[in-house]
């Protein structure tokens, strides 16, 4: 769950309205957002069977609660920008005016998916994955060809050819297009899959969808993966890439495309916080071990 949500009151007044300024975040997106956010809520189990459950829906007719969360999706939506830094510790710092925290915090942890869905749907450079630097294409290329391998292998594994088949439909053997698969080219050793470029554009889609959210920081208390499973399966771009892959709904088959991708991508994540984290701990050389003998020597000495 989300920390430190009360820290900024985002409807004080000498905050400056972030609204004149967005391209893609008009009423009926706002509107659309809250339906959702909303439709979150209620899928929630564990929250549908608590009396908090009844006040959360209250919050969302009365006017002054609608446009204190209204407030909020334009703070959010403002902070999770492309390129912005410090996103994941400003998106703690955001609270719902007049909401109790405990029911601000359900609402930000369903409220937040729903507004990056809307800007992958409405931000042209997160559609078309402009944001993603060569090296972020190039990795994700790589990528694209051992997630589908890896689940192939399993189906085949249960003997569902039939979805075997679908999913080297979309690899080959040779590479049908070099601009960002050199990397893959320099570590194939006559092994390794090459993606269509129509299978590349739907896992660029992926990252593009989950990027924000990992650009940097930190997630605290919540589970990553199924965190970014829900934003990739609710992101319109990454549904629509995905038919124009496949051409049919294979809800389980795209499940799975998307929980092995959030595997990795969370190994990856992990990984960079845990290498961050170790170099910002104080290096240690052998000169502390050798102090400690001298002063412990010297005691001794002095207790003689």
């Amino acid at each position: 769950m989300l920390t430190s949500i009360t820290a900024v009151n985002i409807c004080d007044q000498s905050l400056p309205s972030y609204f004149a300024i967005f391209t893609g975040l008009d009423e009926t997106t706002i509107d659309s957002i809250m339906d959702h956010t909303m439709q979150r809520i209620n899928d929630n189990k564990l929250l549908s069977r608590s009396s908090l459950h009844s006040r959360i829906q209250k919050y969302f007719t009365e006017e002054a609660s609608r446009a204190a969360i209204k407030e909020t999706i334009r703070q959010v939506y403002n902070i999770a920008q492309p390129g912005r830094t410090g996103i994941t510790e400003n998106l703690h710092a955001v609270t719902i005016e007049s909401l109790p925290r405990v029911a601000a915090n359900h609402i930000m942890l369903q409220l937040v998916p729903c507004v990056i869905k809307a800007m992958c749907s409405t931000t042209p450079t997160l559609i078309e994955g402009k944001q993603l630097s060569d090296n972020d294409r190039r990795a994700i290329y790589y990528v694209a060809g051992y997630i589908i391998r890896s689940v192939a292998e399993k189906y085949s594994r249960l003997k569902k050819s039939d979805l075997v088949e679908e999913l080297y439909k979309v690899v080959s053997d040779e590479c049908e297009d070099a601009s960002y698969a050199d990397w893959t080219v320099m570590q194939s050793r006559g092994g390794l899959l090459y993606v269509s470029n129509s299978c590349f554009e739907l896992f660029c889609a992926m990252e593009g969808a989950v990027q924000p959210t990992l650009s940097s920081g930190s997630i605290r208390n919540c589970h990553l993966m199924s965190y970014l499973e829900d934003i990739i399966t609710d992101d319109n771009c990454v549904n629509k890439q995905w038919h124009d892959v496949f051409g049919q709904n294979l809800a389980s088959l795209f499940r799975d495309v998307v929980k092995k991708f959030c595997n990795v991508r969370c190994r990856a994540y992990v990984d960079r916080v845990q290498k961050l984290y170790m170099k910002s701990l104080p290096h240690k050389t052998g000169k502390t071990s050798a102090s400690l003998r001298k002063d412990l020597q010297l005691k001794a000495t002095e207790k003689m």
